[in-house]
């Protein structure tokens, strides 16, 4: 990420880059974390640390067929651990920039 570049959305998201979708992408194509295995891991975070988020994924998911829920779930998940993973690096790449890591 290039000095001043703006790292979120105007309503404060993280904004996804190319190098963020190409690590991401990397890591369960050619490295040896399962993709499957890493959305169940993020879906069980997502349970634990954001029940009303996850209330909400599941009131919207239950309004299509059955058979449509475990890719929605999927799409869903993996639309967080981008975000997650994006947020992640944006705070990693600002700890580097200001010489200290977060200690939170």
């Amino acid at each position: 990420m290039s000095e001043g570049e703006i790292l979120t959305t105007s309503k404060g998201m993280p904004k996804v880059t190319e190098e963020t979708v190409k690590t991401i992408f990397d890591s369960h194509t050619k490295g040896t974390e399962n993709w499957g295995q890493h959305l169940e891991n993020v879906k069980a975070r997502v349970i634990e640390e954001q029940p009303s988020l996850a209330k909400l994924i599941e009131n919207q998911v239950g309004k299509y067929p059955s058979e449509l829920h475990q890719a929605l779930f999927e799409i869903a998940m993996a639309t967080y651990a981008v975000l997650e993973h994006q947020a992640n690096s944006n705070k990693m790449s600002a700890s580097f920039s200001t010489g200290q890591e977060d200690k939170g």
